[in-house]
Formats: structure tokens, sequence, C-alpha cells
């Protein structure tokens, strides 16, 4: 039985079309969500089928309580396995956040001293989410700009963040995987310009080989993040592939192997 794609393409974005329309030149059974998402959009789908997702975080949260337990295939992720605090732990010297601390929001601005003082570069840090839902976005922020910071994000004192000494990235790229299998890749950013292109550096290839070969594996299929930066090319973070943009990576190629994939499930 082939799976059934669910994508979601409410900003009507040329690589959501695209996978789209290779959904359907395989013969794929395809749901489209080309407006807002409600709750009980997908509750009366075939729930003996097989199921892939692409579309947003959002979206994904709210599905869940659409499908049954019993469908299989690559449906919502485990965002937990994504977590920076899950998965960090295993790649070392391959992270590009390689001097880091986590802790609390809160904590983080009781001891903001120190933590400059240690990872601090011209007063600034980076700052991430440890949670893969991605609560707020990555950013720098100054030491002068940590209080409107915990201000804005309030509800969050108490969740985990990554805190890391800034770097400058010059190129990044994504790489969708399964297991030690890169099954298509893409450019998006270059020179902190969006840049999309099919084409990606030998050496990010190279460097997402080694991140495969450390054998963490949050979902069949997953995004790898590279980015290239002075010290070489290292593993920016890990996505979900249902929540993942997939820019200029060969949807056709996608489509088919994850569909096989998917296919092959017990």
């Amino acid at each position: 039985m082939k799976p059934t794609w669910i994508i979601e393409n409410y900003t009507k974005e040329r690589s959501f079309v695209e996978l789209a329309d290779a959904v359907r030149r395989i013969g794929c059974p395809l749901v489209e969500v080309k407006d807002d998402y409600c709750k009980g959009l997908f509750k009366d789908l075939a729930p003996e089928g097989k199921l892939v997702l692409n579309g947003s975080i959002q979206m994904l949260k709210i599905i869940r309580e659409d499908i049954p337990y019993r469908w299989t295939g690559i449906k919502c992720p485990n965002f937990d396995a994504y977590l920076c605090s899950r998965y960090y732990g295993h790649f070392g010297e391959l992270l590009f956040n390689d001097r880091y601390m986590m802790m609390t929001l809160s904590e983080f601005s009781r001891q903001r001293w120190m933590v400059y003082g240690v990872l601090g570069k011209e007063a600034k840090l980076f700052v991430r989410p440890d949670s893969g839902e991605k609560p707020f976005p990555a950013q720098l922020v100054d030491m002068q700009d940590l209080d409107e910071f915990c201000r804005v994000h309030s509800s969050d004192m108490q969740s985990l963040v990554l805190i890391s000494s800034p770097k400058n990235i010059w190129w990044e790229g994504r790489f969708v995987c399964r297991q030690n299998e890169i099954i298509a890749h893409s450019t998006y950013k270059l020179k902190d310009v969006r840049t999309q292109c099919p084409s990606v550096p030998k050496e990010a290839t190279e460097c997402c080989h080694r991140v495969l070969e450390c054998g963490y594996r949050p979902d069949e299929v997953f995004c790898v993040d590279i980015c290239g930066y002075d010290g070489g090319y290292a593993l920016l973070e890990l996505n979900a592939f249902a929540s993942s943009g997939l820019y200029e990576c060969d949807k056709n190629r996608i489509v088919e192997r994850v569909s096989e994939i998917v296919s092959a499930i017990p």
C-alpha cells in the first residue's frame, strides 16, 4: 500500500508545490493543506493507512490529536529526540556550538555575569531553546538586552536554553537522511543571505556522513543541518523531516525513497 502524504502549503511556497507534484507523479494519495489547519480536519482519514507528513510545527502539534495511534509510517515526529540536551552528547567535536552551557532561562538571567564571562564574545551570546519544537528563534543576545529578552520570553523562564559562544557562519545546508544514507541535500543560506541551490560542498557532505556514523537516529527519516565556518564544517542542528522545509532538495528522490521506507515498515 502506498503511503498517504499530507503536505501543508499555507504560505504557497514553491518547495511545497514541488513536493506535492512529486507525490502525484508516483501516484501516492495526497492531502494538501492550503489554509489554516484546524482540529478535526483529518479525523476521518483511513486510520489503517501509512502516513507521511510535511508541514509546520504548529500543524503537527494539532494533528497528533486527530491521527489514531494505529497509524504507521512516518507520522508526527518524536520531538523529544530533537532536544539539544538529548542529542548534543552524541556528537562532541562535530558540533558547531561546541562550547556551550545548558540551563533554564531563569538561571541564565541569575548567573549572567558568570555565563557571559566564560562564553561571551563582545558581551554577546548565542541563545536557542533546548526544545525541538522551537518556542522562540535562536538569536544573539547582548548582555545589555538580556532583561528585555527574558521579559519577552517570560513564559519560558523555566525552560532549558542552550547558550554558546558566537561564531560566524558563511554557509548552511540541509541533508535529508535515513540511518547512514543521505537521500537528498540543498544549500539554503550563503553569507547570511537566503540562497537555495541543490548543490552542497563536498566537505559538508563528508561532515554529514560523520554525523550519521555517530548512530543517533531521532526518527526513520530526519534532517541534518550542516554549516560552514572559519573552523571548517560542523553539525548545526537536527530537525524533524515532518516539519522541515526542503528548499532545493530533489523532491522526486525524496518522495520515492521516503515512500519506499514507509511502505516497508511492518
